[in-house]
C-alpha cells in the first residue's frame, strides 16, 4: 500500500526509472511476486492450522505424543515452505546480479574507451592514474574471493540436491543464505569499483588540473616535509 502511494506521488519521468523496459524482466518480476504470495499464503494457512491444533489439544486433552507428532509435521512443512521461499528469492537474485554486473561491465568499457582516447593515446600519464589500477586490482581480488565462496556453496547445494550428501532443511537453508549473501557482496563490490572508477575518469578526462590533483610518491612527500622542517629551523620558528 505504501509503495503504491509513493508510486502515485512520483513524477512520470521518475517512475520510468524504476520500471524495467524489457518484457522478460517485467514478466520475471510478476512471476516472482506470484510465487512469493502463494508461499506466504500457504505458510499463513499452516500457522492458522497450527493454532487451531493447539486450541483443540487444550480442550480435548489428547495424548501428548499424538499432538507432538502432528506438530512435528507442521514444523517440517514450515521449514520446507521457508526453503522454497528462500530458493525462489535466490533464483531471482541470480538474475538481478547478472543483470547488474552486465550493465556495469558495459559502462566500464565505455569509460575505459574514453580514458584510452583522451589520456593513454596522448601519453598524458600521471602518477595519480595508478589509482585506477589500485581500485580495480582490489575489486578483482575481492571478486575472486566471493566467487570462490559462491562456487563452494553451489557445489554443496548440488550435492544436497543430488542426494549424494545428507542434509537437513536447516543446512539447506544455510547454504541458500550463503549464496544470497555472496551474490549481494558481488553486486556491492562491482558497484563500488565502478563508482570510484567513474569519479576518477570523469575528473581525469573533463576538468583535470595537474597542479591540484598531482600525486606524489612517498619519497617526494618525505623530501618536502624535510625541506619545510629545515626552512622552519633557519627562520627560527
Amino acid at each position: 500500500m505504501l509503495l503504491a502511494c509513493l508510486t502515485n506521488l512520483l513524477p512520470l519521468e521518475l517512475k520510468a526509472q524504476f520500471v524495467p523496459k524489457d518484457i522478460p524482466t517485467i514478466e520475471a518480476y510478476i512471476n516472482d511476486h506470484k510465487k512469493q504470495r502463494s508461499l506466504l499464503f500457504a505458510r499463513a494457512t499452516l500457522e492458522e492450522s497450527n493454532k487451531l491444533l493447539h486450541q483443540a489439544s487444550q480442550v480435548t486433552h489428547r495424548d501428548y505424543r499424538d499432538i507432538n507428532l502432528e506438530l512435528d509435521k507442521y514444523t517440517k512443512a514450515f521449514d520446507v515452505i521457508d526453503l522454497v521461499y528462500s530458493t525462489v528469492s535466490t533464483g531471482f537474485n541470480v538474475y538481478r546480479t547478472y543483470d547488474n554486473v552486465s550493465d556495469k561491465i558495459g559502462k566500464y568499457k565505455t569509460m575505459l574507451s574514453a580514458y584510452n582516447d583522451k589520456i593513454v593515446r596522448r601519453g598524458k600519464f600521471e602518477t595519480a592514474d595508478t589509482l585506477l589500477l589500485a581500485v580495480n586490482i582490489r575489486a578483482v581480488k575481492n571478486l575472486t574471493k566471493e566467487c570462490q565462496s559462491l562456487y563452494s556453496s553451489v557445489v554443496v547445494l548440488a550435492g544436497y540436491a543430488s542426494g549424494k550428501v545428507h542434509c537437513t532443511t536447516a543446512s539447506m537453508m544455510l547454504m541458500v543464505e550463503k549464496v544470497n549473501k555472496s551474490l549481494d557482496r558481488i553486486k556491492a563490490i562491482v558497484n563500488s569499483a565502478y563508482y570510484q572508477t567513474w569519479k576518477f575518469i570523469q575528473a581525469r578526462t573533463s576538468y583535470w588540473k595537474s597542479e591540484l590533483y598531482r600525486s606524489k610518491t612517498i619519497r617526494e612527500v618525505a623530501n618536502d616535509a624535510i625541506e619545510r622542517w629545515l626552512e622552519a629551523g633557519h627562520l627560527g620558528y
